[in-house]
């Protein structure tokens, strides 16, 4: 569980520049609708349960749940609830001891509000394969599809053009180089379907991560602290030119991420945690070029 507080120096990813296309012309924009900052509150959780079968090959079942909530000071419209949840029987394969490989069938559904207005729910399953290597290293494959169902409503009266199927392969590798030094990284593929065809796109995501352990500086705590820097990279390819911007130009997106984020345990359940992030997001389209820097602050608590 994690509660925090968050500032964003673009808290709405408005365009950096007035300067957009309407209508395949060059239009200007109010300087409300621009990029602004904003002060955010954060509290997310995740809760796993896992009910072992009674068998010798150690099968069990597991469900997860997770919920993501932020509310803003200023910008309301962005207020944010989300809930997501997935279960099923993971079947473990190799030696009856140490079996190092297992495949997990399972169904999910997510449900998101904005300013507590659905905003869009979901429903829909996958498959994941994870090889372990040992408590911490490992590789973690899945293939997840979903049928996406968006609600229009007054702040978002088109909002159902992104209604379709999205589909999603995704893998993400841990490797302990040292006793105190963990590598990490992600790949993924994801293409939506959607009903409009310039809200359809494909994305390709690429990342990777150091995560290092130390003692607590100056023995200000009895246990250890961490910190962690990661890099993202993510290119979508939209699949037809939105004529209400420019019916001539498809939109293309990179967007940049980095993250650094710094653990401080204090006591053997509860952790410190802040972070920095800056994000980067190049297009074709000035409509959608922004960056924004973010700073956050919070506790995690685990039980």
């Amino acid at each position: 569980m994690y509660a925090g507080g968050r500032y964003d120096t673009n808290a709405n990813a408005g365009p950096s520049s007035p300067e957009v296309r309407v209508l395949g012309q060059q239009g200007q924009l109010d300087q409300a609708a621009l990029g602004h900052t904003d002060w955010s509150g954060e509290i997310g959780a995740t809760l796993n349960y896992t009910y072992a079968f009674d068998s010798q090959a150690g099968n069990d079942l597991e469900a997860n749940f997770s919920t993501y909530n932020r509310r803003y000071v200023d910008t309301h419209l962005l207020n944010l609830n989300s809930f997501t949840t997935d279960i099923g029987p993971r079947f473990y394969l190799g030696g009856v001891l140490d079996p190092s490989w297992s495949i997990r069938p399972f169904v999910s559904a997510t449900y998101i509000f904005l300013n507590q207005e659905t905003y869009m729910g979901g429903y829909g399953g996958g498959v994941n394969v994870r090889k372990l290597f040992s408590s911490v290293s490992y590789v973690d494959l899945t293939l997840e599809s979903s049928a996406q169902h968006f609600e229009d409503h007054e702040e978002f009266p088109t909002n159902s053009n992104r209604t379709g199927h999205y589909t999603e392969l995704r893998t993400s590798v841990s490797y302990q180089l040292f006793p105190a030094t963990r590598l990490f990284g992600a790949a993924s593929l994801a293409q939506r379907n959607s009903d409009a065809g310039f809200e359809s796109y494909k994305e390709l995501g690429l990342g990777a991560g150091v995560t290092q352990v130390y003692s607590s500086p100056f023995h200000l705590t009895a246990y250890s602290w961490s910190t962690s820097f990661y890099v993202g990279l993510h290119r979508s390819v939209y699949s037809d030119a939105d004529p209400s911007i420019d019916p001539s130009t498809k939109r293309q997106d990179n967007r940049l991420d980095l993250v650094l984020t710094n653990n401080i345990r204090l006591t053997e359940r509860l952790t410190l945690t802040a972070s920095v992030q800056y994000t980067n997001n190049n297009s074709t389209l000035p409509n959608f070029k922004y960056h924004d820097t973010s700073a956050s602050l919070g506790l995690a608590w685990s039980f």
